[in-house]
């Protein structure tokens, strides 16, 4: 196994990772498929959004007061999907960071989020163990 972090090639391990504070932390991290972005779910209530290659905060995503406890990145990484421990769920543009949809599941809340291969479908699962399934739509 080889792993390449700040530029340098190694063996099994990640040498001198970067390292980049989230304040308040929460319970998801996802990387875009094209590597460019980082997300990160925060206890507050918001997602944010870096800039891997920069090592630099984009943006903050709010999605509520709650936890964020579920995010995924589309397959193309133009869209990020995330979802509260309330049960509010939004996409966003990316990197713009517009919300494009939002929907509710009442007295549920989030934990897992996943995109089909094509981007088609945004699965969910729910802490009452419910399934949610919904077509993107461009």
């Amino acid at each position: 196994m080889s792993v390449r972090a700040n530029g340098r090639k190694g063996k099994g391990v990640v040498q001198r990772p970067e390292r980049w504070s989230l304040r308040r932390p929460g319970s998801g991290l996802v990387v875009a498929p094209d590597g460019r972005w980082l997300a990160a779910a925060l206890a507050g209530g918001t997602a944010r959004l870096w800039e891997a290659g920069a090592g630099q905060e984009s943006r903050a995503l709010v999605l509520g007061t709650r936890a964020v406890r579920a995010l995924a990145f589309s397959p193309d990484g133009r869209l990020l999907a995330a979802g509260d421990a309330e049960g509010r769920a939004r996409l966003w543009s990316i990197p713009e960071g517009e919300p494009q949809v939002e929907w509710q599941e009442a007295g549920d809340a989030f934990y897992r989020m996943a995109f089909s291969p094509q981007g088609r479908w945004l699965a969910a699962g729910l802490r009452s163990g419910t399934l949610w399934l919904g077509e993107v739509q461009p």
